[in-house]
């Protein structure tokens, strides 16, 4: 089902004033894999200025707002950015995944993160924010896109099945410093 109101929403590139609103949303969505608690979406939780770092640092990174709330977000790096943001160890948590996406062939896509806030939840906002990725990625001839999904110490399942339904196949495991194992997976178009 497609969000309802599709008409009056806006589709935009983040801007930092939108960064409180997209931790907000983050923090309602993060994943407590010490407890085992698997109703979420992320696992690294970042603070407002991590966000105003990453929105100043890429042209894929997309917010969906009504009526000037965000209502969801799209967080993602071409190869460069990503190569960026590595060597200024703002992705310090991810270094692994991080090594292995970047040991893939350029040009690509790096799916950092996506929230929807509750309210809003399974009505087609995320399919339409990757649609919008898809469409950029089209213009700039970018035909592959990586993200990383916890496998381990708990399966991130909501991850897994919203990848899954746009095509995205797994590559390989990885396992962070931290000890989290993490699936990265694929879309090829």
């Amino acid at each position: 089902m497609i969000f309802k109101m599709e008409s009056v929403l806006k589709f935009k590139r983040a801007e930092e004033k939108d960064a409180h609103q997209i931790y907000e949303i983050s923090k309602s969505l993060k994943i407590n894999y010490q407890q085992l608690q698997k109703n979420g979406f992320l696992v690294y939780l970042l603070e407002a200025e991590d966000y105003k770092i990453r929105i100043n640092n890429t042209d894929f990174f997309y917010v969906v707002v009504l009526k000037e709330k965000v209502h969801g977000f799209l967080m993602c790096y071409d190869n460069k950015e990503l190569n960026y943001l590595a060597k200024k160890e703002y992705l310090l948590h991810e270094s692994e995944i991080i090594n292995y996406v970047l040991n893939q062939k350029s040009p690509f896509i790096f799916g950092d993160q996506i929230g929807i806030s509750h309210d809003n939840s399974r009505q087609g906002i995320g399919k339409l924010l990757m649609d919008k990725l898809f469409e950029d990625m089209k213009l700039r001839d970018i035909k592959r896109m990586f993200v990383a999904i916890l496998h381990k110490p708990i399966r991130n399942t909501a991850s897994l099945k919203f990848c899954n339904s746009l095509g995205f196949e797994q590559l390989t495991e990885v396992t962070n410093k931290d000890g989290l194992v993490w699936g990265v997976c694929k879309l090829e178009n």
